[in-house]
């Protein structure tokens, strides 16, 4: 995803020495160092509402199917929230940059389970059962085995692609029909949203990412800016700043979904993510 953030963000090239330019420039610095910071505020209330919105969606329809959490984690919000993965990794291999595509998935696999997950236990306590804990892991272990094995050569041919779109669907209908279960204590918990429709809440969950990834975009843009303003190196901004704004998407709605108390569903997305980046995103580049 770093690279998403990457090519969205230098619309703000301004570097600006106070110390050279006279007083109206200085002026006009602090303006733009003033809508950066307004930029920052109201990617902030974007963030929140997203994720608000992606959680309500997801618990409701998980409710209302009677789906596990975590499996409504590990595919509506881990697939959803690894968007930008796949649009970077599609475009990257479509320009014959197949490095830049796998450097992306392994960066940001690393990220969901060193960032996202220690992030989201300091806010909020993350529980899940251990049978299903033991259950799903599996997956992670030999989706990341796969693509260690299929890149040692450093190259993924169509067919190990299409080997990975198979074990996708395997694993998605498996994760299907062993997450199907009754329960009524899943609580709607959002102050905004009341109504239980079905299509309404799918519409709220697309709703939900989308001001995700805009809000993480727009801190982005708005942080790398004044950064760039005070003199702040691109190497720092780019390992700082761009790279936790690139994963506020998984950690807001992984934090969202752990302070209601559904740990296994944060889990579920970092498992999602994961998976879908290597079986999903990998596959469909090679």
């Amino acid at each position: 995803m770093d690279a998403f953030f990457l090519f969205t963000s230098n619309h703000a090239n301004y570097n600006i020495d106070l110390s050279r330019i006279n007083n109206p420039c200085i002026s006009l610095a602090f303006t733009f160092m003033l809508i950066d910071t307004g930029l920052i505020f109201l990617s902030l209330a974007l963030l929140y509402y997203g994720g608000d919105f992606l959680v309500t969606g997801s618990i409701n329809i998980s409710k209302r199917f009677k789906i596990s959490p975590f499996f409504i984690g590990a595919v509506i919000i881990g697939f959803g929230t690894s968007a930008p993965e796949f649009a970077v990794s599609i475009m990257a291999s479509l320009q014959g940059s197949g490095d830049l595509a796998l450097a992306n998935i392994v960066g940001s696999n690393i990220t969901n389970v060193g960032l996202v997950l220690g992030a989201t236990a300091l806010m909020a306590p993350l529980t899940i059962e251990p049978r299903q804990f033991n259950k799903e892991t599996p997956a992670l272990i030999i989706s990341t085995i796969i693509i260690c094995v299929f890149a040692w050569n450093n190259y993924l041919s169509r067919l190990e692609g299409f080997t990975m779109l198979i074990l996708l669907f395997i694993y998605l209908l498996k994760s299907f029909k062993s997450n199907k279960y009754i329960s009524d204590n899943i609580e709607e918990e959002s102050s905004f949203i009341d109504t239980r429709r079905p299509v309404f809440q799918i519409i709220l969950i697309i709703v939900g990412m989308v001001i995700l990834i805009i809000g993480a975009n727009l801190i982005v843009q708005g942080s790398t800016s004044i950064a760039r303003s005070i003199g702040i190196s691109e190497w720092f901004i780019g390992v700082s700043i761009v790279a936790l704004g690139t994963s506020l998407p998984e950690i807001v709605s992984s934090v969202i979904a752990a302070k209601r108390g559904h740990g296994d569903m944060a889990i579920g997305n970092v498992f999602g993510s994961n998976i879908f980046n290597i079986l999903m995103v990998i596959g469909v580049a090679s």
